[in-house]
């Protein structure tokens, strides 16, 4: 090897070492910021903890102030039990004063008067004259059918099942007792259960 081989060979050496040296103290540099900015960090935590321990103390204070008022005394007097003159078995119970009132018992307002069933097993006031018909329900108009639902059945269903039932009987009488039975609560005088009555006899003329 030649000298000047050798001298370039040891100034690329030393170009390499003075890179590694730069590249170390970038490093170092680095190091020493990010302990800075810790040092830094951990001065603020200092006076926060600081700040915080005062807050308290002065709760501290602020607590130890406060009086807490103490409860009411509660005196329970007991009485002597020899003053007591009579046991308590024997006091008077309060009576109540009521008012005679002349009550009406249902039997009685209704004593003498025709029942639902006589109502009903009458014969029909309203003129049952007309052709005889083998279905009650083809006799009946919507206009009735609507009128009767409404005044004496309440539901369409129930209407429906009365006129069937009433269409496999063999006479007026037993349809009159079955209604009566069914229907105690009709008033047989009312305009509906007369036309009611009066279409239903056709059934058995």
């Amino acid at each position: 090897m030649t000298p000047q081989e050798n001298i370039n060979n040891l100034m690329s050496k030393m170009t390499t070492a003075l890179e590694a040296v730069r590249e170390c103290e970038i490093i170092m540099l680095e190091e020493i910021r990010q302990i800075e900015q810790l040092q830094e960090e951990k001065g603020r935590l200092s006076e926060q903890i600081t700040a915080l321990n005062e807050e308290l103390s002065l709760i501290q204070k602020d607590i130890e102030t406060i009086k807490v008022p103490k409860a009411p005394e509660i005196v329970v007097k007991v009485e002597d039990p020899a003053t007591v003159t009579a046991p308590i078995s024997e006091v008077a119970a309060p009576t109540l004063v009521t008012e005679k009132h002349s009550i009406e018992t249902l039997a009685d307002k209704f004593h003498g008067q025709p029942s639902v069933h006589d109502k009903i097993a009458a014969k029909p006031e309203a003129a049952t004259t007309g052709t005889r018909v083998n279905d009650v329900a083809k006799a009946i108009s919507i206009n009735d059918r609507l009128l009767f639902i409404k005044e004496l059945f309440g539901k369409a269903e129930i209407f429906t099942q009365t006129v069937k039932h009433l269409n496999g009987l063999q006479s007026f009488d037993e349809a009159q007792r079955y209604l009566a039975e069914t229907f105690p609560h009709w008033d047989n005088e009312s305009s509906a259960v007369q036309l009611f009555l009066s279409i239903i006899h056709r059934r058995y003329l």
